[in-house]
């Protein structure tokens, strides 16, 4: 395998998607779920039913679960706070959700060198070019959104430290700024899950069934 990875002209780009993919990952304890916003603040849960706990843990691949797509934590842990509380932590959320639309494409364009542009490239002209093709592509789509990083920063919930470490992050690694959203969405309140379920929630019947199923799962 790893002759493979040495000698293929796509080596190099199974890698960084691997990485990408990894660092994608939120690893949720049970009775945490994440989810995005459907029409005005109703709320779509993703509450696995039989969830797959690797140390008592959910791995959530947030590339795959939630591609290019801005969401958040929700937490069952949380004391609830009421309609007018959640209301107000989830419009700050959709806030959020709004502005990071730039980063949406920027994250795309990023994934779109790595698993498209980069390997064609390889293929065609070598992986040293690819490199010098790809590579300054991708430090622009890192550099564009650590500047709206910076400039959404309360918004986002980072202080400058925060983004002082982003921008470490996309210097040392910018194939990063696919997973630019999970780490928007680990730095938001988490709202109690119940009052998602029963004031947000588009389908509260059923993401209560789901809830059930999963709290009877992850207590075994």
């Amino acid at each position: 395998m790893f002759d493979f990875l040495a000698h293929s002209p796509f080596g190099f780009w199974i890698i960084a998607f691997l990485i990408i993919t990894f660092d994608s990952t939120l690893f949720l304890v049970p009775e945490q779920f994440t989810f995005t916003f459907g029409r005005r603040l109703n709320v779509k849960l993703r509450i696995a039913e039989s969830p797959y706990l690797l140390r008592h843990k959910e791995p959530v691949v947030t590339l795959f679960a939630h591609l290019m797509a801005p969401f958040f934590i929700s937490s069952m842990d949380e004391p609830s706070e009421g309609r007018r509380a959640t209301k107000r932590i989830l419009l700050r959320q959709k806030r959020a959700a709004c502005n990071s639309r730039q980063l949406v494409n920027l994250a795309l364009l990023s994934l779109v060198l790595v698993c498209i542009v980069g390997p064609i490239a390889s293929l065609q002209y070598g992986i040293e070019r690819a490199l010098l093709m790809v590579v300054p592509a991708l430090y622009v789509s890192a550099l564009f959104g650590a500047g709206i990083v910076w400039l959404n920063r309360s918004i986002f919930g980072f202080d400058m430290r925060g983004v002082a470490h982003i921008c470490v992050e996309l210097t040392v690694c910018p194939i990063l700024m696919v997973n630019i959203l999970k780490r928007i969405a680990v730095r938001q309140p988490r709202p109690c899950t119940n009052d998602l379920i029963n004031h947000f929630s588009e389908d509260p019947a059923e993401a209560i069934r789901r809830l059930k199923q999963h709290v009877e799962a992850t207590a075994q």
